[in-house]
């Protein structure tokens, strides 16, 4: 008779195996969250997990969130229409009933949801270069909610100084994150993410 605690099977731990899927973020460690209500335009457009949101006054009292532009609260760990949802009874649940949950903690992600592009190149205003990140860079939150490695409060980088509603840029932004794991082809582009929401 084998003796089945004798035999040991090992696995080689291979992270790889989670850049397969379809999801915009993955999540490796979950920080603090909590429901808000989503703001009307949101529903309209829907969000990408991995993509920023921000507090508005939703007019009623109560928590309400919208598409952050470089002002953010939190993130979104899963999008509004994931692929993984379609044909399950949760298809377009966060847009129906106009209630999401976000993140707001010390999380740590992969995501493919950032911007390839500085705001200068997006905007048709500079060259056409893809940004670059590099461990422990710190991180922003960009105009469209995205992960960016660019401070988009910076003179030399937006030069126009104004969020997209018209809003005068007063402050600095505040990083958000650090990058731990560079985008890679092994990687499927996710990049690793630490982030560091209140400190």
């Amino acid at each position: 008779m084998l003796n089945v605690y004798s035999v040991r099977v090992q696995r080689p731990y291979d992270l790889l195996e989670y850049f397969k899927s379809d999801l915009d973020l993955i999540m490796v460690h979950r920080g603090d969250s909590m429901p808000a209500k989503v703001a009307d335009p949101l529903i309209r457009s829907g969000w990408l997990g991995g993509q920023f949101c921000k507090w508005v006054d939703g007019g009623d009292g109560q928590p309400t969130i919208d598409m952050a532009d470089g002002r953010y609260c939190g993130l979104f760990p899963f999008g509004s229409r994931e692929v993984v949802d379609k044909h399950t009874a949760i298809e377009f649940h966060d847009t129906e009933y106009g209630v999401t949950t976000f993140n707001f903690g010390g999380n740590f992600v992969y995501t493919r949801i950032y911007e390839r592009l500085g705001y200068m190149a997006r905007h048709a205003l500079g060259p056409v270069i893809p940004l670059v990140y590099k461990a422990n860079q710190a991180l922003y939150v960009s105009e469209n909610g995205k992960i960016t490695n660019e401070d988009e409060s910076d003179f030399t980088i937006f030069p126009i100084h104004t969020f997209p509603n018209g809003d005068p840029i007063l402050v600095p932004f505040i990083f958000f994150g650090i990058v731990a794991v560079v985008p890679y082809p092994t990687t499927n582009q996710y990049m690793g993410v630490q982030t560091n929401f209140g400190i």
